[in-house]
């Protein structure tokens, strides 16, 4: 069944967002890494978050248009989501749709973007 262009406008109109909350550790689970790492897929093994990216580029692939994913991490699971989508090529997701956050805590900290070209990039263009 092919949907006619009245059909996806809507959709693109929109003002869609994907949040995950995802400080926590899988440690209920009995999985020593972020929730968010561990693998749901009884078969492929793909991860929490590969379930979501692969769900925003179908999204994307069929009816054009780029829904960003933000993913809101804690101290204790931050670094180790950054490293997981660094090493994962950011799961597939197009440049500027995967935006990676720790939420605050008593220090305070800013919100951070994996880039696939210079590493990590905070919003405001500063290493981290």
């Amino acid at each position: 069944m092919t949907q006619s262009k009245a059909d996806r406008m809507p959709l693109r109109r929109a003002r869609s967002e994907w949040i995950i909350a995802a400080g926590g550790q899988g440690s209920r689970l009995g999985f020593d890494q972020p929730k968010g790492l561990f693998p749901i897929g009884p078969v492929s093994n793909r991860t929490l978050f590969q379930f979501h990216a692969d769900l925003l580029k179908a999204v994307r692939d069929r009816y054009q248009v780029m829904i960003p994913m933000y993913v809101m991490t804690s101290p204790a699971t931050h670094e180790e989501t950054l490293r997981y989508f660094e090493q994962t090529n950011q799961l597939g997701l197009a440049d500027g749709q995967l935006h990676v956050f720790c939420r605050m805590n008593d220090a305070g900290s800013r919100p951070v973007t994996p880039t696939r070209s210079s590493g990590v990039e905070t919003r405001t263009g500063a290493q981290s």
